[in-house]
């Protein structure tokens, strides 16, 4: 299993599994968080793409350059 996926499991919130569908709401909430990052990570690179080639552009590189 890749280790991000591993990372996945281990955030579960172990105090929604102790009722009735709480792991169900535990899974959704992992995937939740990760969806959210991943949008983030998305739209930081939408804004690369558009700054790169402006002219007066502060933003070149992703990363902390």
């Amino acid at each position: 299993m890749l280790r991000p996926l591993r990372l996945l499991r281990y955030l579960r919130l172990r105090r929604f599994e102790r009722t009735v569908g709480g792991a169900f709401r535990s899974r959704i909430s992992v995937y939740l968080a990760a969806s959210i990052v991943l949008l983030v990570y998305m739209a930081t690179l939408a804004v690369l793409d558009m700054e790169r080639s402006a002219p007066d552009a502060t933003i070149t590189t992703f990363g902390p350059d």
